[in-house]
């Protein structure tokens, strides 16, 4: 897995990964919500997470992590990766592989 920023984000709001498989998704988010992230009324093919301000939007296997635009500027990329970090953790403690070496980008 590794973390990027969307490209046509230029506030440094949102960023992305994936999932490694789709057998992944349900125990991963189950995971998160056992460690207090709330579960947004679901929608068809999209689950909405809240963590703190912050919010995953999980399709498939895709994961958007969306920032607060209350995120002061110089902490934007921070708070992302703590989320990307718990998100892995997640991955792991839901006992699957694939959580790769959680490579960043830029």
């Amino acid at each position: 897995m590794k973390l990027s920023r969307l490209a046509n984000c230029t506030r440094n709001l949102t960023w992305e990964t994936r999932l490694p498989e789709d057998e992944v998704v349900e125990p991963t988010l189950r995971h998160l919500v056992e460690r207090g992230a709330s579960r947004a009324q679901p929608l068809p093919r999209l689950t909405r997470l809240e963590i703190g301000a912050h919010a995953l939007v999980v399709v498939g296997t895709r994961v958007q992590i969306r920032l607060s635009y209350l995120t002061p500027d110089d902490e934007r990329r921070y708070e992302a990766e703590r989320l990307f970090v718990a998100l892995m953790d997640a991955v792991r403690a839901a006992g699957l592989t694939g959580a790769g070496d959680g490579r960043r980008s830029p």
